[in-house]
């Protein structure tokens, strides 16, 4: 017993000193700190990418703290601890799965500019409707003094009501010209990328992105919005974004032997599926083929979610594939679509199919939830043998995972850290 004591003890002193102290160090910074700016960013989508997009137009006029990913309360005060200590300005992502807990996120940043991305279905199993899922992230807005700045979607309504709830003052993004800024063309289509000219009424200026889609369209106005806001022209901000790219698995493009993939497959969202298919739709490629996982956030049968899925998919791509429990769901309509619709239970039959199918040409759009693990396509085409385990459980990358086989990791991590530079 006496010896188990021990090494409890030791265990807790390791992990404090492992995670423990960030906590406190993270309320004692923010007591002393003194930011030029805080911005909060929140909403539905993109609140990650808009984050990074802000922080490359800030850190043109001096060292920010841009915080990305890990949003929640508790991760947002550890990460501070570790940040830097002669940032002038911090940018945040926040969550807002949980009203309460992007209440205490608020209190804590003490923000003075507020972005909200838009208002969709991301959180529909914890907010119910979308009406509750914008009080919710409109609390970043109402936290600001009159002093403060919101920068707001002008083409989501919700998103733009809020400006009822604070007297700080707003700047708008979105394609309407009603925006403050807003789209006067784009350019877009596989294998080019995505090319925005955005203007603030009285400038003009083009944003080469390594991004595909035009859905990325308004993280790249929010980030000039703030930016300008803030004082920095507009052709500045146009220069600290171009070049900028995709997250890992967040519509992150990587090319291997003459073949294209497109992994969109940290989360996805059922309200997501129309612009995905777009992508593909506008892809120029010998082949296209589309691969779906587990489609999330939505309301109602899940059986005529995925029916719609392959049907909409059949339309644009020529072939479509389904991995997982769900794809029984979409079963009944292979006959009617002999050679171009195909249903797999594990990824072992994913893993065989693709390495008899992939080849030169070919555009390859992954979809699905992260617990899926279709990065993997990426190795499959690589790789004769690699992990072909169903719902793991592990949140890790494949390509840092253990389970992918010691011969295969050196690669994969290359591979891996390539589409990361990209970014």
């Amino acid at each position: 017993m006496t010896h188990h004591r021990v090494i409890d003890f030791f265990a807790g002193i390791l992990r404090f000193f492992r995670r423990g102290w960030k906590t406190p160090a993270g309320h004692a910074r923010r007591r002393w700190a003194n930011f030029d700016k805080v911005i909060a960013v929140t909403g539905s989508a993109g609140k990650s990418c808009t984050t990074r997009l802000i922080g490359h137009c800030l850190r043109t006029q001096a060292r920010a703290n841009v915080a990305f990913g890990a949003n929640v309360f508790s991760a947002i005060v550890s990460g501070l601890a570790t940040s830097p200590v002669n940032a002038k300005f911090w940018v945040q992502e926040v969550s807002g799965q949980s009203a309460a807990d992007l209440r205490q996120s608020a209190d804590f940043l003490r923000h003075n500019v507020a972005v909200i991305t838009r208002i969709e279905f991301d959180h529909i199993s914890v907010h119910k409707d979308l009406d509750t899922t914008a009080k919710s992230k409109g609390q970043l807005v109402e936290a600001l003094d009159e002093d403060g700045l919101m920068v707001l979607n002008a083409d989501d309504a919700r998103v733009l009501a809020m400006r009822d709830l604070s007297k700080a003052r707003v700047v708008t993004f979105g394609r309407s010209e009603a925006a403050d800024i807003h789209v006067v063309d784009y350019t877009d289509g596989l294998p080019a990328r995505l090319a925005i000219t955005v203007t603030d009424g009285d400038q003009i200026a083009t944003i080469q992105t390594r991004y595909a889609g035009s859905r990325w369209i308004p993280n790249y106005l929010a980030a000039v919005a703030c930016g300008t806001a803030l004082g920095i022209p507009l052709h500045q901000c146009a220069m600290a974004l171009n070049g900028t790219g995709a997250e890992l698995f967040k519509d992150s493009i990587h090319e291997w032997n003459e073949i294209t993939f497109m992994l969109d497959t940290y989360k996805s969202p059922n309200w997501t599926i129309p612009t995905s298919l777009e992508i593909v739709a506008e892809a120029n490629f010998q082949r296209k083929i589309m691969i779906f996982g587990t489609i999330s956030d939505y309301l109602g049968s899940a059986g005529k979610k995925y029916i719609k899925a392959a049907r909409q998919a059949l339309e644009v791509a020529d072939l479509v594939l389904f991995y997982g429990a769900n794809s029984a769901h979409v079963r009944k309509l292979v006959p009617a679509f002999e050679g171009r619709l195909r249903t797999f239970e594990t990824y072992d039959e994913v893993h065989r199919y693709l390495r008899q199918t992939l080849g030169a040409g070919d555009f390859v759009y992954a979809k699905a939830s992260g617990a899926d693990h279709l990065e993997r396509i990426l190795f499959s085409a690589q790789f004769a043998r690699i992990c072909i385990r169903d719902r793991c459980g592990r949140k890790k990358a494949c390509a840092v995972c253990r389970h992918l086989p010691a011969s295969r990791r050196p690669l994969a991590g290359r591979i891996y850290r390539s589409a990361i530079r990209q970014s």
